[in-house]
C-alpha cells in the first residue's frame, strides 16, 4: 500500500509527478505557498521552512529556497546552489537562527544535485564499466539517501520534527554525500 502511495522515489520520476506532489502538499500545508514569513509566527515559519526544505532535500525548487546552476563552461557538469531567498534573508521577521539553519542545510542540497548530476552524465557505457560500477554505488547511497529523506517527511507529517532535530539527522547523509561529491 505504501509503494502505491508513493510510487516515484527514484530521482529520474520528475516533471508531472513532480509538480502533481508539490501541488498536493501545498494544498496541505498549514500556510499558502505565497505568505511572507513576516506574517507567521516562529512555529509556523519553522513549519513552512522544513516542508520547504523537504523539496529542496529531494533536488527541487523550494518556496523559499531556490536552486540556481552555475557552470563554468558549457560542457562541464551542472553544479546547483541552493540558496535562500533574498525575501527571506531580508526579512527582519524571519528569525535569524531559522535563517542560518535552513542555509546549512543547502549544503546537503548541494552534493546531492551534484552526485545525482554526475550518475545521470557517467552511467553509459561510453564512460567504461570502473564508470559504471562507481556509479552503481553512487546509486544505491543516492537510494538510501532517498530512504532518509522519506523517513524525514515522516517525522514531519507526525510533527515531531524540528530544525534542530534535523540538523542533528542529517549529519552522517551530510558527510556521505560531500565524500560522493569530492570523488564525483
Amino acid at each position: 500500500e505504501w509503494l502505491m502511495k508513493r510510487p516515484a522515489l527514484v530521482h529520474s520520476a520528475r516533471g508531472e509527478e513532480e509538480r502533481r506532489q508539490r501541488a498536493a502538499l501545498e494544498s496541505n500545508a498549514r500556510t499558502p505557498a505565497n505568505v511572507q514569513l513576516s506574517q507567521l509566527s516562529l512555529e509556523e515559519q519553522e513549519a513552512v521552512l522544513l516542508e520547504d526544505i523537504l523539496f529542496v532535500l529531494m533536488g527541487r525548487q523550494g518556496t523559499y529556497i531556490q536552486a540556481s546552476d552555475r557552470r563554468i563552461s558549457p560542457y562541464d557538469l551542472p553544479i546547483y546552489d541552493f540558496r535562500i531567498d533574498t525575501n527571506l534573508k531580508g526579512d527582519p521577521a524571519a528569525d535569524p537562527s531559522l535563517v542560518r539553519m535552513v542555509e546549512n542545510v543547502t549544503n546537503l542540497c548541494t552534493f546531492h544535485r551534484s552526485v545525482c548530476a554526475f550518475v545521470e552524465t557517467h552511467w553509459r557505457h561510453d564512460y567504461g564499466l570502473v564508470s559504471q560500477a562507481l556509479c552503481a554505488a553512487m546509486q544505491t547511497l543516492l537510494g538510501e539517501y532517498q530512504v532518509f529523506v522519506s523517513q524525514l517527511e515522516t517525522e514531519l507529517r507526525r510533527g515531531t520534527l524540528r530544525i534542530s532535530k534535523l540538523w542533528f539527522l542529517m549529519q552522517p547523509a551530510r558527510e556521505t554525500m560531500h565524500m560522493l561529491h569530492c570523488v564525483a
